[in-house]
């Protein structure tokens, strides 16, 4: 049976139809910040619906009825990172009012602190540090700056590689893991 979640950020109406039995991790990957806002019926010829379609060995990831991407079965966390890997792009090609920074974030006594850095440098380490000692989780992948120069929260599964013996591991955790309120 085919579920819908439908959602709004930065004036873009999303659908999200899903066939999962337990859609538990699938509401967690889907984009919860500060900008979400109540779909709106006015505007639904201006939908971006993404689909996600099992099958035997696998997913299939439509965007507006057009493959996106196939994710195979063994797998399953690959098509939550595929799901979050489109809406980041979205994100960002949607941003027109908006600078979109890679970056870690957290607020500490009302200010940002922007972790900036490539890919593997640490941003999500650091930006956990910082939630164990008090500061409030804005994101692990991007800050939000707007127009004024307020940065919004882009909450999102935090993830982590730990290195072991030249074996990379990447796992995903919630900021209440490490102490977000």
């Amino acid at each position: 049976m085919k579920k819908v979640f439908r959602f709004k950020i930065f004036n873009q109406n999303f659908e999200v139809i899903h066939d999962f039995d337990d859609s538990t991790r699938l509401e967690e990957t889907l984009p919860t910040n500060t900008f979400i806002a109540e779909f709106s019926k006015e505007s639904l010829n201006s939908v971006l619906q993404i689909e996600i379609k099992t099958i035997t060995n696998g997913y299939f990831i439509y965007l507006n009825n057009e493959i996106e991407r196939f994710e195979k079965k063994e797998n399953p966390n690959s098509v939550y990172n595929s799901l979050e890997g489109i809406f980041y792009n979205l994100l960002i090609n949607k941003s027109r009012n908006f600078a979109v920074v890679h970056s870690g974030v957290v607020t500490w006594k009302n200010k940002a602190i922007m972790i900036v850095g490539k890919s593997g440098s640490g941003k999500s380490t650091l930006t956990t540090e910082f939630i164990k000692q008090g500061a409030t989780y804005y994101s692990d992948e991007y800050a939000i700056i707007d127009k004024d120069g307020e940065v919004h929260a882009y909450p999102r599964l935090i993830s982590l590689i730990t290195n072991t013996e030249n074996i990379h591991v990447k796992d995903t955790f919630i900021a209440q893991d490490f102490g977000a309120k």
